[in-house]
């Protein structure tokens, strides 16, 4: 998919096409070690289905380009509770399709502990360009999640968190600070309905107090069938500036 148009998104050297993931990987290792090599997402931050969320785009986690896969190994461990990852990759795949081709090196890790009914995680990453195309990003950030249903069956509830700042630097620009964050909680009102409810927040500059956006939004998850899920949320952003809606539809089919 493409913001700029389909004429942009066709004609760019990037294509409107790419791979998300194509990897192999070795599993089941000892202590559930993992090991895998291909195209893929840098282990960074909370893998929310929803692309748009701040903690996502602003740190080239959200999928919306080839820029923001990578080229790489990646290497982790999950023997139970606690986890840990590290990635080493190449910077963007869109040089497979004519596209950059010295997109820089970086690297990222993510460990914490995950347990039944708490986690707490923190995770890193840096990408190095030169200061070239989107620059040199240093990032860093924790995530934690809370279920509630685990001491409680009366409480169907689950709460989920992050918080990620980041240093990006473009050519001989000074660097710029932002920082995002997210709480979202959701209640599961009958088996295959879940309400949600979630608060985005995005810093686009530190160094101006004023630059800063707003996100709520509402809505459900409907599973009407296993392997099938239809999210909708209705969201309103709004900036010191400007205030505006939209709605968010999401299907996912598992298999």
């Amino acid at each position: 998919g493409r913001s700029t148009g389909t004429t942009d998104g066709l004609t760019s050297p990037e294509g409107p096409v790419f791979a998300r993931n194509a990897f192999v990987m070795v599993h089941e290792l000892p202590a559930m070690t993992w090991v895998k090599a291909g195209i893929m997402q840098p282990a960074f931050g909370t893998y929310g289905d929803d692309h748009t969320a701040f903690v996502r785009s602003m740190f080239e986690q959200d999928v919306s380009t080839s820029d923001d896969t990578v080229l790489g190994v990646e290497v982790g461990t999950a023997p139970n509770y606690p986890f840990a990852v590290v990635s080493v990759f190449r910077n963007n795949t869109s040089f497979i399709n004519g596209g950059a081709e010295d997109p820089g090196w970086g690297a990222s890790a993510q460990a914490g502990w995950r347990d039944l009914g708490w986690s707490l995680t923190g995770h890193t990453m840096i990408k190095q360009r030169g200061g070239l195309g989107r620059g040199d990003l240093v990032a860093a950030g924790v995530g934690w999640g809370l279920n509630p249903a685990y001491y409680w069956e009366k409480v169907p509830v689950t709460l989920l968190g992050e918080f990620t700042l980041g240093k990006r630097t473009m050519g001989t620009a000074p660097s710029t600070s932002h920082a995002a964050a997210m709480a979202e909680l959701s209640w599961i009102l009958r088996n295959g309905l879940l309400a949600r409810a979630r608060h985005d927040i995005a810093w686009m500059n530190l160094d101006n107090a004023q630059d800063v956006q707003h996100r709520l939004s509402l809505g459900f998850d409907l599973s009407p069938v296993p392997g099938v899920t239809f999210t909708a949320l209705a969201r309103t952003l709004w900036t010191p500036t400007m205030r505006g809606n939209d709605v968010f539809v999401q299907t996912h089919f598992w298999f």
